[in-house]
């Protein structure tokens, strides 16, 4: 009995050398690429495709290898590969665009190993900026009249200097009253703006410009503080949904992003609407000898 369990033993440990031999020989697949390389930064606008050398080496065969698009909300199948000549080896290459991929390599014994690989996108430097503050713009009944503003200067112009360099001029505001279905009052709209016109009517050297430039307006949902944030011009070429040229019922703290006639993008933030000379004046009029204080930030 006992030389019988003595050989029972020597069978066991035998079967536990080969069992651990064959775990050796058949290691789990191994995913490279070539020359290490496992990210690309593009280095332009221009830089959409890399394109680079894999290696899978499965010593136990391959059953299958898959491409995988990886995003926030899970992995998309990009490309299968099951055709493998006889060898335990399977060289291709493959084209990355933006983004994060997973190669999946399986053998017959079906293990499996993954490999990562990123292309981060070209990502645009952010541009500076023009920031110009307390800019106060007069109502169109105000004496004077310096109602218009350029972005490219700075400068608020009074009636005579705008209709003089009236290419450069961005915005124009004015004050009026409640329409049938519109409720205007606080008005800033571009020069070519119909209704713009129809409160600078009495203007007369608006009248006469030789250039009304077109800017588009879109009222946005950011705080003052969002604004003030803003140290350059990064994701101004971003924004969508432009194609008011004026905005109305303007009130304090209200951000407007604005793109110009020439295709700079900007921002202004609203900092007061003012009362002119109240005495003898309705709730309207008091308002057209007003005045309207912005802070804007605009590409340079």
């Amino acid at each position: 009995m006992k030389k019988l369990m003595l050989f029972g033993l020597g069978a066991l440990a035998s079967i536990a050398v080969l069992t651990s031999c064959k775990k050796d020989e058949l290691a789990a697949p191994t995913v490279t690429f070539q020359n290490a390389k496992t990210t690309h930064v593009a280095a332009s606008a221009t830089d959409t495709v890399y394109e680079t050398t894999i290696t899978v080496d499965a010593p136990a065969k391959l059953e299958t290898i898959k491409v995988f698009k990886v995003t926030e909300s899970g992995k998309t199948t990009e490309r299968i590969i099951t055709d493998f000549t006889s060898t335990g080896q399977h060289v291709f290459q493959y084209k990355f665009r933006a983004g994060k991929y997973e190669i999946e390599a399986t053998d017959k014994e079906s293990q499996t190993t993954s490999a990562f690989f990123t292309f981060t996108g070209y990502i645009i430097p952010a541009g500076e900026i023009n920031s110009y503050s307390a800019k106060i713009m007069a109502a169109q009944f105000k004496d004077g009249k310096s109602s218009f503003f350029s972005t490219v200067t700075g400068n608020v112009y009074s009636a005579a200097d705008a209709k003089t360099n009236s290419s450069l001029i961005d915005f124009a505001y004015c004050y009026r009253g409640v329409s049938t279905d519109v409720t205007y009052k606080a008005i800033i709209g571009a020069p070519s703006d119909a209704d713009i016109k129809i409160g600078h009517a009495n203007t007369a050297e608006f009248s006469s410009w030789t250039k009304y430039n077109n800017t588009l307006f879109k009222l946005t949902s950011l705080t003052s503080s969002e604004f003030d944030a803003i140290k350059n011009d990064y994701g101004f070429d971003a924004i969508t949904g432009l194609k008011e040229t004026h905005v109305f019922d303007l009130k304090p703290d209200n951000v407007v992003f604005f793109k110009t006639d020439t295709g700079k993008y900007g921002y202004f933030r609203v900092k007061s609407i003012n009362v002119g000379t109240t005495a003898g004046k309705d709730d309207i009029q008091k308002y057209q000898d007003g005045s309207i204080e912005i802070d804007v930030k605009v590409q340079k």
